[in-house]
C-alpha cells in the first residue's frame, strides 16, 4: 500500500515527563512542519510526510544502542567514536535527537551524525531545532538537503572502519519522487526475485517501488558496505512483513543481516482483526512495524542466513510505544523460513500432506469482478439496473450516479456511455448477457451487474465466458492477512463479485470455474491422471471441484492448516480411496446446494463478513464436510 488516508500529529496529549528539551522541541517542530504543508496536499502526498512520535524514535534508538553493543561489539553503543548515525529521511530531526538522548551519558563521542532529507523547508527545521544542542555536547551533526536515493550508498560511510546506523522513517509514498534513478534501480532489481534467485513469478510487482522499500534497499547496501558492519533501523508501513510480492526482499535480508529483530505494531484498518484494542501508532490506514537488522564486518552475502526474532505488540498508542521500549520485551524466534520467508508469526505450520495446491489442480482461476462503482454497476433487480444505464445515456446525472459522469485515469464517461448506448440497442432487456448478469455480490446476496467496460472497471471477460461453461466456480482467496480464523471457501453457480469473501484490498475472491473460458474442463491432466490412480476411475473436473469444496468445508482441516492458508492458494490433500473421495464429493455438493439456498436466520463466519442471516443448511452442510474430512484423513486438530 504505502498511501496515507489519514494523519494525526503529535499533540500535547504524546508529551511525556521522560522526553528531553531537545526532544520536544522536535516535537514541537513536527507540528510546525504540518501547518506548514496543511494546504499543500501534493507536497505531504509526495514526500510521504508521517512525523514520527518522539517516544517510538527513543524506543528505537535504544534498540539500535543495545544491538551496537551486543552484536557488534561497540561498548559505547551510538556514543562509539567509531559509529557513525545517518538518518536518510530525517524531517526535523526526531531520531538525530532520539539518539542524541540516549547516547550522551557516555563519556564517548560519536563519529558522526548525519540527517538527510529532499526537502529543503525539512532541513532548515531541523538545522534551527538540532544544530545548537548538539554543538553544546560536542556532537559532530551534518545536516544537508538530499535526494538520498540518488546517492551512492557508499557516501553514508564518511570515515574508515566505521560502524553505520541508518535509522529513520522513510516516506511513506507510493508513488516515489525517486523513480528512475540509476541507483536505486539497479539495487531493486535484488528485490525483484525469488528465494532462489529466479525472476520474481508476479504479474504485478507495482508495491516493490514504494518509497519506504526503496529506502530499505539503499539503508541495506549501505550498512553492507560499511567496513565494520552496522545497523538498519527503520518504521516502516508492516505490509512487507508478510506481502506475497516482497518475499524477494525478504529473503535478500535473510542473507544480508546476521540477526533480524521485527516489532510487529499493528493497526491496520485493511485487514480484519482480532477483538481488542490495536491502535495505529501514526493515525494510518496500513499497519506499522519496526525493524532492527545488524550485520557484522564483513561483505556481500553472509555464509549462514539471518534468524528472525518477533513480538506482535498490541493495545492503545500509549501502550505499544511503552512497550517497545521495554528492554524486557520478549521477542519470539520465528522457525526455519520455507515458502514466503514470512517475518510474522502465524500459528503452527502444519504442511498439507500429498497434497496438490488448487491453483495447480485448477490452472485457469480469476479474481472475481471489480466494478470500482458499485453504486452505478450493481443493482437489486433488471429493471433498477436497466433504468440506470438508460439515465446514463441519456445524461441525466443525479446523485447515485454521479460515478458515471466523472473521468479518472482509467475511466473516460463519454467511452462508456457509448458502449452502455451500444448495449441497450443490442440487448434492451438484459436477456443475451451483453447488458447485465447475475452477480453472487456477498454471501447469499444475489445481484445484478453490468460487464461493460468502461463502466464496471475490471468485468473479467474470460472469467465470464468460463462461467458460461461452467457448473459451478469455487470461491477461495490466495491470501489472507487477517488475525481471524481462516474460513475463506465458497462456491457459486454465478460470477463472484472480488469481494465476496471480504471487502479488504488485500484479500480478493478468486474464482476456480469447473471450465475455463473455451469450454475445456479445468482439471490438470497430471492431476486427473494422480486421482484415477487413486480411486481407480476416471474424475472430472466437476467431480474434483466439489472434493475440494468438501475439503475446504472441514473445521478441521482449516483450523490444522490455518496458517499454511494464509500464505498462498489451498494445499487440497489428494484422496486415500473411492470411499473417501466420494463421501466429501457428496459433502460439497451440499455446501454448494447450501451457498445457494436463500437466506435465513442462522449465525455464521464466511470469509471476514460475520452473518446473521444464513440458511441453516450452511451448518449441515459444514458438519458434513468436517465428518467426511476426518473419516477420509484421520487427523485430529
Amino acid at each position: 500500500m504505502g498511501l496515507i488516508h489519514l494523519w494525526r500529529p503529535v499533540t500535547p496529549s504524546d508529551d511525556h515527563p521522560d522526553l528531553s528539551e531537545l526532544e520536544r522541541a522536535v516535537m514541537q517542530a513536527g507540528l510546525e512542519r504540518e501547518v506548514d504543508v496543511e494546504d499543500d496536499a501534493e507536497h505531504k502526498r509526495s514526500h510521504g510526510i508521517v512525523h514520527t512520535p518522539p517516544l517510538l524514535a527513543r524506543a528505537m534508538a535504544m534498540r539500535v544502542d543495545r544491538a551496537l553493543k551486543r552484536h557488534l561489539g561497540r561498548s559505547a553503543g551510538l556514543a562509539d567514536s567509531k559509529v557513525g548515525v545517518l538518518d536518510p529521511a530525517c524531517g526535523p530531526g526526531a531520531f538525530l535527537a532520539a539518539c542524541e538522548h540516549v547516547a550522551r551519558a557516555s563519556k564517548s563521542r560519536p563519529a558522526a551524525y548525519v540527517g538527510w532529507d529532499f526537502d529543503a523547508r525539512a532541513i532548515k527545521m531541523a538545522k534551527r531545532v538540532l544544530e545548537s544542542p548538539f554543538a553544546e555536547v560536542q556532537f559532530p551533526l551534518t545536516l544537508e538537503s538530499v535526494d538520498t536515493l540518488a546517492q551512492k550508498p557508499s557516501l553514508a560511510i564518511t570515515a574508515p572502519g566505521r560502524t553505520l546506523v541508518v535509522i529513520g522513517n522513510p516516506p511513506w509514498a507510493s508513488k516515489s519522487k525517486s523513480r528512475g534513478h540509476i541507483v536505486s534501480e539497479g539495487m531493486m532489481a535484488d528485490f525483484r526475485k525469488e528465494p532462489d534467485g529466479s525472476p520474481l513469478r508476479e504479474k504485478k510487482i507495482g508495491v516493490l517501488s514504494d518509497d519506504y522499500v526503496r529506502f530499505m534497499r539503499w539503508g541495506a547496501e549501505a550498512v553492507r558496505q560499511a567496513p565494520s558492519g552496522g545497523v538498519l533501523a527503520f518504521v516502516t508501513n508492516s505490509s512487507w512483513l508478510d506481502g506475497p510480492v516482497h518475499r524477494g526482499m525478504r529473503a535478500a535480508m535473510l542473507r544480508w543481516f546476521e540477526g533480524i529483530e521485527v516489532y510487529d505494531l499493528g493497526g491496520s484498518a485493511l485487514i480484519a482483526r482480532e477483538a481488542g484494542r490495536d491502535d495505529n501508532v501514526f493515525g494510518v490506514r496500513p499497519g506499522v512495524s519496526v525493524v532492527v537488522a545488524w550485520r557484522p564486518a564483513k561483505h556481500g552475502e553472509l555464509v549462514e542466513g539471518g534468524r528472525v526474532h518477533y513480538a506482535r505488540i498490541r493495545g492503545t498508542r500509549a501502550e505499544k510505544l511503552a512497550a517497545l521500549a521495554d528492554k524486557d520485551l520478549v521477542l519470539e524466534a520465528l522457525p526455519p523460513h520455507s515458502s514466503g520467508f514470512g517475518f510474522r508469526r502465524t500459528g503452527t505450520r502444519v504442511a498439507v500432506e500429498d497434497s496438490v495446491p488448487i491453483d495447480v489442480a485448477m490452472p485457469f482461476h480469476r479474481e472475481g469482478v471489480q466494478t470500482n462503482r458499485d453504486a452505478v454497476v450493481v443493482a437489486d433487480s433488471k429493471a433498477e439496473l436497466i433504468e440506470r444505464l438508460e439515465n446514463i445515456v441519456a445524461g441525466k446525472r443525479t446523485p447515485e450516479l454521479d460515478q458515471a459522469f466523472v473521468a479518472t485515469g482509467h475511466f473516460d464517461p463519454e467511452v462508456a456511455r457509448s458502449r452502455v448506448a451500444r448495449a441497450l440497442a443490442d440487448d434492451p432487456k438484459g436477456d443475451k448477457g451483453i447488458l447485465l448478469r447475475r452477480i453472487a455480490y456477498r454471501p447469499f446476496q444475489m445481484r445484478y451487474f453490468t460487464p461493460i467496460a468502461p463502466l464496471c472497471h475490471r468485468a473479467r471477460p474470460d472469467l465470464l465466458a468460463a462461467m458460461d461453461h461452467s457448473v459451478f466456480a469455487l470461491l477461495t482467496v490466495r491470501k489472507d492477512r487477517s488475525e481471524r480464523e481462516w474460513a475463506h471457501a465458497a462456491a457459486t453457480r454465478d460470477v463472484p463479485d472480488n469481494c465476496y469473501l471480504s471487502n479488504r484490498s488485500s484479500c480478493r475472491a478468486r474464482a476456480f470455474p469447473t471450465h475455463g473460458p473455451d469450454g475445456a474442463p479445468n482439471l490438470a491432466a497430471t492431476v486427473a491422471a494422480q486421482l484415477a490412480d487413486r480411486i481407480d476411475r476416471e474424475v472430472d473436473a466437476e467431480a474434483f471441484a466439489l472434493f475440494a469444496l468438501g475439503v475446504l468445508g472441514a473445521r478441521s482441516y482449516r483450523a490444522r492448516h490455518d496458517a499454511i492458508l494464509r500464505d498462498a492458494p489451498p494445499n487440497i490433500p489428494l484422496p486415500r480411496d473411492a470411499q473417501s473421495f466420494e463421501a466429501l464429493r457428496r459433502a460439497g455438493g451440499a455446501l454448494l446446494a447450501a451457498f445457494g439456498a436463500e437466506q435465513g436466520s442462522a449465525d455464521a463466519v464466511v470469509g471476514h463478513y460475520v452473518l446473521d442471516y444464513a440458511p441453516d443448511s450452511l451448518a449441515l452442510a459444514w458438519n458434513a464436510c468436517e465428518a467426511a474430512y476426518d473419516k477420509a484423513f484421520s487427523h485430529g486438530v
